[in-house]
């Protein structure tokens, strides 16, 4: 999808799509679920939802493991919506309030994670 479609996204599925990008690339594995309890909506509509960012936004990012029973970032991973930053996953961790209501129903109670500013660097996700 060009700069020019991502900018035509409505914004809904643009969250969705950030989502499935952050939690994908720093957790290794992304199942419907995520955006189940996120955003409130049906298996059949995370799905689509998934489905559309694959086909849509980035072909060559997610590929669908059945071990695993969900999708896992491929070796050619590379971030469309988002920067790709371990920052934006301690955010999604740490601001579900500030969110909005998509959001902060998204279960992360049981993270045992406190949040704490981190230096400004660069960090690889490994899968």
């Amino acid at each position: 999808m060009s700069k020019k479609g991502l900018k035509d996204l409505r914004w809904n599925t643009l969250l969705k799509c950030q989502l499935i990008e952050i939690v994908s690339l720093w957790e290794g594995r992304l199942t419907p679920n995520v955006l189940i309890s996120a955003f409130g909506i049906g298996r059949q509509q995370a799905s689509k939802d998934i489905n559309f960012y694959i086909n849509a936004i980035a072909p060559a990012n997610l590929i669908y493991d059945k071990h695993l029973k969900g999708y896992t970032p491929t070796d050619k991973f590379k971030p469309v919506l988002t920067k790709g930053t371990i920052d934006e996953y301690f955010n999604l961790l740490g601001s579900r309030k500030e969110l909005g209501s998509h959001l902060a129903c998204l279960n992360l109670t049981n993270t045992n994670t406190e949040m704490i500013s981190s230096p400004g660097r660069f960090i690889v996700p490994e899968f």
